[in-house]
């Protein structure tokens, strides 16, 4: 799953360059970027703990509703959304902790999920790698102008992005090609923006990826 976490990574590595076009309280950040290594926390102590504070402060545990509205969807109440059961999200140990090693202070992660599709096929070549990660929108933007500067940095990163309405909600859509076993896999990505949360949302195939990844978003809903 490294492969996933590392581009899951990329994502949040944009958001957070954007936020600290904005906030002068994270310039201790500005060394990461989408191809660099992570900010190892040393530049400024005092803005690394409180990366660390702002991560602590959410619930990493999934939180599936006791009573959801639909009985063939799972709830995550806290992280904002419900979906499809046939998805079956395991939380994104990994990420999470990378995150904490990055000591990203603009960052606030309230959940991350992983999901494999079709392991029972044996084939690598014809499954699918969906990555979901859910953040708190930054105070001082608003979400169209998050979103326009997050289109903006896939576009400065050679990736192909446009704006979009998802559930009639402002959303950056793009595609990218991510090194994956010596060849290069095919991958689809929505980031959206509902109330005070970003939803990014990866899924990453070698065979008829459109397909799979429009089934995906079909299967989401946002709460």
């Amino acid at each position: 799953m490294k492969r996933i976490i590392y581009f899951a990574l990329i994502a949040v590595m944009l958001c957070s360059c954007n936020q600290s076009k904005k906030n002068e309280d994270t310039q201790s950040t500005k060394n990461y970027g989408a191809n660099s290594s992570f900010y190892d926390g040393h530049e400024n102590g005092e803005k690394s703990k409180q990366g660390l504070a702002s991560i602590k402060e959410h619930s990493l545990e999934m939180d599936e509703v006791a009573e959801p509205q639909r009985e063939d969807y799972t709830y995550y109440k806290n992280a904002g959304f419900a979906i499809d059961r046939s998805y079956k999200l395991q939380r994104n140990s990994e990420y999470i902790a990378a995150i904490r090693e990055a000591r990203i202070a603009s960052v606030k992660l309230i959940d991350a999920y992983i999901c494999t599709v079709g392991e029972e096929l044996g084939d690598p070549y014809k499954m699918s790698f969906i990555n979901l990660n859910i953040n708190e929108m930054p105070s001082n933007m608003s979400p169209q102008e998050y979103l326009d500067e997050y289109k903006s940095e896939c576009i400065s990163s050679g990736i192909s992005a446009k704006s979009v309405t998802w559930h009639g909600c402002p959303a950056v859509e793009y595609s990218f090609e991510q090194d994956w076993t010596y060849v290069n896999m095919p991958t689809r990505a929505l980031f959206v923006c509902k109330g005070n949360k970003s939803f990014l949302i990866q899924l990453g195939s070698m065979t008829d990826v459109s397909g799979k990844y429009n089934q995906l978003k079909n299967s989401i809903i946002l709460l």
